[in-house]
């Protein structure tokens, strides 16, 4: 039998050193809040300069996506697709555009991921509308081609998709305390921005596909789209630049991946904490806790923090989270000491 004893006072300081952990965090947040009172908003204070780049890059990308979408199909069935039977052309054309449409609402979460944790939404929002301004280009040039349209059409989800959950929280990038209450204001112009755009873009677009031909109409969404890149580029020097968030070494995937390289315990075990993360959801949150606390006690392997630390994101709405924290690296303590 193991002699856990002299285990004991190793536990009993890492608890400590939690309680400690736990402590410091009230102090962090007590000096936090005191540092937010302090710092009043402004009632003078002006709108940011660089926030007219943002809105006006908006609007000209908003016509671009929406003047392309509105002539899309009606291109497909009288154009594109001519070599299918005129019973199927329909259909056809409704495929290609969903299948578009599904990129264009996938890609977000791409664009998301890279913005936060490598480039930073600017870096993002620009290589990004790069992409987007060749798939545009693409539609104008190869209007004859279906190979090179379809491309066109890759590109522009991967860019609209791309740069889509970035727009906005780079506008709430560019506030601080000071005139914070300005950002009303700002998204109330944002949002008016889009539907202008837009409005236009279904207005216009058919009018130029009718009398100019596909060329031209696909090649006005593709100018108004390097005019939105440009004006983003001119207000490079003047925006507030929120780096990316670094790796969190806890997080479920990093947790995981290092359990499952530790051997077979630790893969049989990977079910468990999968088990004990949906059981968070379809039951109820504190379920994968309750799960988790268990597990840990027994002394089974360090990939139970995986599962609590799912089952912290679960419990968001009923655990504040930094003791969602602190309890992921309280039960990852317990298991690395019976491990």
């Amino acid at each position: 039998m193991p002699n856990h004893k002299g285990r004991e006072p190793d536990l009993r300081l890492q608890v400590r050193s939690i309680l400690a952990t736990l402590g410091g965090m009230k102090e962090v947040a007590e000096a936090e809040s005191v540092l937010a009172t302090s710092v009043s908003p402004d009632p003078t204070a002006p709108i940011p300069k660089q926030i007219r780049y943002i809105i006006g890059n908006e609007g000209c990308e908003r016509f671009s996506f929406y003047g392309m979408r509105n002539i899309l199909t009606v291109f497909l069935v009288s154009s594109l697709l001519l070599y299918l039977p005129e019973s199927e052309r329909a259909r056809g054309a409704k495929d290609i555009f969903h299948t578009f449409v599904i990129g264009v609402y996938f890609f977000p979460l791409l664009g998301g991921w890279l913005a936060d944790r490598f480039f930073g939404k600017y870096n993002t929002i620009l290589w990004l509308s790069l992409v987007y301004c060749a798939g545009q280009a693409c539609l104008a040039m190869f209007v004859t081609n279906r190979t090179g349209f379809y491309i066109g059409l890759g590109l522009i989800a991967l860019g609209s998709g791309g740069i889509k959950p970035c727009v906005a929280a780079f506008v709430g990038d560019q506030f601080d305390q000071t005139n914070k209450h300005r950002a009303k204001v700002v998204f109330e112009a944002f949002y008016w921005i889009i539907n202008f755009g837009s409005f236009f873009a279904s207005l216009l677009m058919p009018i130029f596909l009718r009398h100019l031909g596909p060329a031209v109409a696909f090649g006005v969404p593709g100018v108004l789209m390097f005019i939105s890149t440009a004006i983003l580029w001119l207000g490079r020097k003047k925006y507030v630049m929120v780096p990316p968030a670094p790796p969190d070494p806890h997080s479920f995937l990093r947790v995981s991946r290092d359990a499952i390289a530790a051997g077979l315990r630790g893969q049989l075990l990977a079910v468990t904490a999968v088990a004990s993360a949906i059981g968070s959801f379809m039951l109820t949150p504190k379920f994968g806790f309750v799960i988790a606390a268990c597990l840990a006690l027994v002394g089974l392997s360090h990939l139970v923090v995986s599962a609590c630390g799912f089952s912290s994101t679960a419990c968001a709405a009923n655990i504040p989270r930094k003791l969602s924290k602190a309890c992921v690296r309280f039960y990852a303590s317990l298991c690395c000491s019976r491990w």
